[in-house]
């Protein structure tokens, strides 16, 4: 509860300034998300790196709850509205989102039996597309009807009040918790140990595959979050209030997507097979997307939508379980950190190569560009699958 807690909020905070960005930027709205979600992942690449350890001596809660704290502190900065400030906040969100799947794995890895990790971890995930799903379901409308500065405030002060209930948690780190190298060795022991798990994520045999699946369906995954909005209300012609709605009913289908997933992987001797296929549906879904018109029926768009929902959001728990159950268990919060901070690569860079070739070539051939992408990474991970 506390890990799906924190990740709603957080996801919540992250959507919050793309899905309100036509009202804060206008006709620069699709840049400026770019821009504000490279930053933001950026930001959380660093710190989901760097934070393991810090992890492990104050106890996964506590290093939620600071999250939490700082996320609340990038929204407010957000209400500035001005791109230095919109940035800044970003950065700050991205401090706040980075240390929390790190913290979510070190926690369940030591509270949940490794034959129910498939489903435990998916239903701790679900706490992102719901965090979506809230943003498309409220701001829109809460924009329309307040502004978007009283809009923040309100993500602002959710995140406040969450970082404080769950200090009722505390007394889950107490077994958890270790205490720091001694002396001179805790730089040393810092630097290597990055070292150590960003090569053991990019070059074990197991883990790599998953990582690669992690930076190619992460980036599907934020252009669907970040630019969904912007792609129906412009091109397609949509309201923000029906744009938004379609937003959160992609997300909602992720969410049950996570959990059939989940539960499926617990009863399969090998989940790479899985994470392959779904990179198929992904590349399906967003080379669909690519293909819309305002002349499509509304029900075919929302299928589509549907689907994309489904595939780019429906992984991350079966991967997030390999990667718990490939790690030792005292090392969860180490190698997940250092396998999110890989994820994030495709986060920063999904978003920004998809700004690129909007602002070249239009809405159909950006989502194109991922639809290419996610079918190159699937052919990959199922070659070695079966191999």
């Amino acid at each position: 509860m506390v890990t799906l807690i924190a990740h709603t909020v957080l996801s919540l905070s992250a959507a919050s300034v793309p899905v309100l960005m036509p009202m804060i930027a206008g006709a620069d709205a699709a840049a400026v998300i770019g821009s504000f979600t490279a930053g933001l992942y950026a930001s959380a690449a660093l710190t989901s790196l760097s934070t393991g350890h810090l992890i492990q001596r104050i106890g996964p809660v506590a290093a939620i709850q600071i999250a939490l704290f700082a996320c609340a502190a990038g929204v407010l900065l957000c209400q500035v509205g001005s791109l230095p400030a919109l940035l800044g906040g970003a950065v700050l969100i991205g401090i706040g989102y980075g240390p929390v799947t790190p913290a979510g794995s070190l926690l369940l890895s030591f509270t949940v039996p490794v034959r129910r990790f498939g489903l435990a971890f998916s239903i701790n995930r679900t706490g992102v597309p719901g965090g979506i799903a809230l943003a498309g379901l409220i701001l829109p409308r809460t924009g329309q009807a307040f502004g978007w500065h009283l809009s923040l405030a309100g993500i602002a002060g959710a995140a406040l009040a969450a970082a404080l209930a769950l200090g009722a948690g505390r007394f889950l780190d107490r077994p958890i918790r270790r205490p720091p190298p001694s002396g001179g060795r805790m730089g040393r022991s810092l630097v290597s140990g990055l070292v150590a798990n960003l090569a053991h994520v990019l070059t074990d045999r197991a883990v790599a595959p998953l990582s690669l699946a992690s930076v190619v369906y992460l980036g599907a995954q934020s252009c669907l979050a970040a630019f969904l909005v912007a792609f129906l209300m412009g091109p397609m012609g949509m309201g923000a209030v029906e744009a938004g709605a379609l937003l959160a009913a992609a997300q909602a289908v992720g969410i049950g997507a996570r959990l059939v997933l989940g539960t499926m992987s617990d009863l399969l001797p090998s989940r790479l097979v899985m994470v392959g296929l779904i990179g198929l549906v992904i590349a399906l879904a967003a080379g669909l997307t690519a293909a819309m018109s305002p002349g499509w029926p509304g029900i075919i768009v929302t299928a589509v939508v549907l689907l994309y929902g489904a595939s780019a959001l429906g992984w991350n728990g079966v991967v997030l379980a390999a990667l718990a159950q490939a790690a030792p268990r005292e090392r969860a919060a180490e190698i997940s950190g250092a396998s999110t901070a890989v994820a994030y690569a495709g986060a920063v860079a999904g978003p920004g190569l998809f700004a690129l070739v909007l602002e070249a070539a239009g809405f159909a051939a950006a989502f194109a560009t991922v639809a290419g992408i996610a079918v190159l990474a699937a052919l990959v991970i199922l070659r070695r699958a079966t191999a």
